[in-house]
């Protein structure tokens, strides 16, 4: 049987070119951290003013708080349409007063929508599929880490720490999370973004925000997909299909970036469509109950402290993925996925359920297979010598 990580990916093309030089061996970024940032690839002259950009969202967020106010009942498509308006005229004032193309209007108008509705200046990189991980070292300094193994220096996304901070705090606000949010006395954010990407970031405990944006490109594969990608060869895909149906409990462990969650995704594939079975994660990277081939997934996604304690000293509102556990065992399941555990959480992926039925297929960070803890070797029997 042969597997090996999932990177290089082969169906992913190198990324263009883009013009970076290297100076005593460090890569000019691509756009500059004065606020201008290069668009595309085609018009490498294209750049966007983001202080006029910001200045102009500041403009719309205030027309769209009164709209809210005046019409409290206005829906998400009336909000948009009216803000999509507001910024065509802004922008449309803004190009006369400074003579710009049609070229650099959408450019600025795109740049205003993404920070009234998106993800601000991180979002050009969310929407390139070419992009894996997206890595923040603090506001000015941003790497693209592409499918084929390429680290490219790209862009800033913010032009000062608190900047960074508040683009945060929005991804969390926007992405259902509204109990998770990133301070000093919060230092650390762990979030599914709204298409699904992964984020986790640091600060206030070195000198610089820190982030990374794990992008999901290959969500729905099967074990077939991955043989045709060569990730597992026909031997391994055949031996984990016959283990999922003969309903083994199933640990992947493996380094960062390895492909364990990819892998855990595609034995789901080998569950009958209408198993019914749970999946309990810190956040949501499995997308058993959107990925239209299973029918009866019982989503659970922990959730954070709004950083109060209670009598107990426990988190005020906080729900664990033990916590999870316990009310999964009376939803007449079948089967229980414990996503990724990184920490206490390892309770929870394995207590051993009295329900025989329940199999936990679950992922596990580690440096190697190796590293998935082992119960400890058996003594053998000490035998007394014989009496005289």
């Amino acid at each position: 049987m042969h597997a090996r990580p999932l990177h290089p990916d082969p169906t992913v093309a190198s990324p263009p070119q883009r013009g970076n030089h290297q100076t005593n061996g460090t890569p000019t970024p691509t756009g500059t951290a004065s606020g201008t940032r290069m668009l595309g690839t085609a018009a490498p002259q294209l750049t966007v003013d983001h202080r006029v950009a910001r200045d102009i969202a500041s403009q719309i967020a205030r027309q769209r708080e009164e709209l809210l106010k005046t019409k409290p009942g206005v829906d998400r498509a009336g909000e948009e349409q009216r803000c999509l308006n507001w910024i065509a005229e802004a922008v449309a004032l803004w190009s006369d007063a400074q003579a710009m193309t049609p070229q650099e209007d959408e450019a600025l108008r795109r740049a205003v929508y993404d920070l009234l509705f998106r993800a601000g200046r991180l979002q050009p990189y969310l929407d390139d599929d070419r992009v894996e991980d997206i890595i923040v070292q603090g506001p000015h300094e941003v790497w693209l880490d592409y499918g084929d193994g390429e680290r490219r220096r790209v862009g800033p996304i913010a032009d000062s720490e608190e900047e960074l901070l508040e683009l945060l705090r929005e991804l969390a606000r926007t992405s259902g999370h509204g109990e998770r949010t990133i301070s000093t006395a919060n230092p650390t954010l762990a979030l599914s973004l709204r298409d699904g990407s992964r984020l986790q970031a640091i600060t206030g405990l070195g000198p610089m925000t820190y982030a990374v944006i794990r992008r999901h490109r290959i969500s729905h594969a099967n074990l077939d997909d991955l043989v045709r990608l060569g990730t597992i060869d026909a031997v391994l895909r055949a031996f984990l299909g016959a283990a999922v149906r003969a309903e083994k409990n199933i640990m992947i462990a493996g380094k960062q970036k390895a492909g364990k969650t990819t892998l855990l995704r595609a034995l789901l594939k080998e569950f009958d469509p209408q198993c019914r079975f749970a999946t309990i994660q810190t956040e949501d990277e499995l997308f058993a109950h959107t990925d239209g081939y299973h029918q009866q997934v019982v989503s659970l996604v922990g959730r954070e402290s709004n950083g109060e304690k209670d009598a107990a000293g426990r988190g005020a509102g906080e729900v664990t993925l033990l916590d999870l556990m316990h009310p999964a065992l009376r939803m007449s399941l079948e089967r229980i996925v414990v996503g990724e555990v990184r920490g206490p959480e390892v309770v929870a992926m394995m207590q051993d359920p009295v329900r025989k039925s329940t199999r936990r297929p679950r992922t596990r960070p580690g440096r190697r297979p190796s590293t998935a803890p082992r119960p400890p070797p058996r003594r053998p029997p000490t035998r007394r010598p014989p009496s005289p």
